[in-house]
């Protein structure tokens, strides 16, 4: 069957799974532990589901990282998405950082549970932001220190099991279905303590690389390099000894940054018996990755890597554009938007960097180029006439 529409997809994904799941267990509640099943397992639920003519309402839990705005508005769409298709969401916004996110608005349908795990890690957001424009030695010292603050990130985890009224109300509510979201193992040793029958694990951007390791995904260095390497999928011979250094790197540092320092906590707070996170997280029955296999770069895959790239988008949800931007569209032949994100600030780019961009952009003066820039005043007089600076692009 041929799915062009990512709602549909989705929903079908979602609808398999979860009749599995029901079907692994008469009672949600019980102690069941997350199940892993096989595509054909998958079809023949769909199909036995769609001769029995009912549509069920599945509770099902979203865990989001509320460190940035982006990471809640990709939540936000595939939580809104669910509950189109007639679902019961429930979105548990993780905080780990103290900074303040703008608002972003959110169907009151869905139910918005905000949980406190923050530990100073701002500073590491604002940190790591700086080596985004550079191609720096795993031997830098300021790299190094930057590196060390993310292998924090497990204390936000031990604030989070320890919150009693949060585990119970994820307990309580019975679900059937779980997201959990890609940036340490937490969520995955939470869904398997709350008995949650199922779950996926959620990529908010392309598969990362320590999300492929532990789903069993063949990630050649030749032609595979590091999600963080600077580099396409034709490597020179330098670039792909690069390559096969950084990956095993990365998937020792990882490790011992995540499931090696989370692990013990589940133990410490739920018995000595609790699974290692990383085996658990080996089990994952889907994952869910933002991205379309025409656009990214061509690798080895497994039957349980979806793609739902741009779920939750649609024109319709275009706004009459303010004056500034309408007037210079109307104007030009042709557009370009550039962002790089709340993560990776363009202040912080190096100037020579800036520099080249705004030279590039005066050598095309029928197209009009936006860019998103913390301080647009800042570079206001440096611009060339064809190009606009703002903080926030709609």
């Amino acid at each position: 069957i041929e799915m062009r529409d990512p709602r549909v997809f989705l929903g079908v994904v979602l609808l398999a799974i979860c009749v599995i799941a029901a079907a692994a267990t008469e009672n949600p509640s019980s102690d069941a532990k997350p199940v892993a099943s096989s595509p054909k397992d998958a079809v023949k639920a769909v199909d036995e589901h769609a001769k029995s003519g009912e549509k069920k309402r599945y509770k099902i839990a979203i865990f989001a990282p509320a460190m940035a705005n982006s990471q809640v508005i990709w939540n936000k769409r595939v939580g809104e998405e669910l509950m189109k298709a007639g679902h019961e969401v429930t979105i548990y916004m993780l905080h780990m950082v103290e900074e303040k996110l703008h608002k972003v608005d959110i169907d009151p349908r869905i139910r918005v549970v905000p949980v406190n795990g923050s530990f100073g890690l701002e500073s590491l957001i604002k940190g790591q932001a700086r080596f985004a424009y550079a191609d720096v030695s795993i031997l830098n010292s300021d790299f190094r220190n930057v590196m060390s603050r993310f292998g924090e990130m497990y204390k936000s985890c031990d604030l989070f099991i320890k919150n009693k009224e949060f585990m119970s109300h994820v307990e309580d509510s019975k679900y059937d279905l779980a997201f959990a979201h890609m940036f340490n193992f937490c969520p995955v040793g939470i869904i398997h303590q709350t008995k949650i029958p199922s779950w996926i694990w959620l990529n908010s951007g392309p598969l990362i690389d320590f999300v492929g390791y532990i789903a069993g995904v063949p990630i050649p260095p030749s032609y595979c390099p590091p999600i963080m390497m600077d580099a396409g999928d034709r490597l020179t011979f330098v670039e792909r000894v690069k390559s096969v250094v950084g990956h095993l790197i990365f998937k020792l540092m990882f490790k011992r940054m995540t499931s090696d320092k989370e692990t013990p906590l589940f133990r410490a707070q739920f018995g000595q018996d609790f699974p290692d996170l990383a085996d658990l997280a080996a089990k994952a029955p889907l994952v869910m990755v933002n991205s379309d296999e025409l656009y990214d770069f061509a690798r080895p895959t497994l039957s349980k890597i979806v793609n739902i790239g741009g779920v939750g988008i649609k024109s319709v949800d275009a706004k009459q554009l303010k004056p500034e931007f309408a007037d210079r569209i109307n104007k030009a032949k042709s557009v370009v938007v550039m962002s790089f994100g709340s993560i990776a600030p363009m202040y912080l780019m190096p100037d020579d960097w800036k520099e080249a961009y705004f030279h590039a952009f005066g050598q095309f003066p029928d197209v009009q180029f936006f860019l998103r820039y913390e301080n647009p005043e800042a570079i206001a007089d440096v611009l060339p006439p064809n190009a606009y600076a703002a903080k926030w692009l709609p």
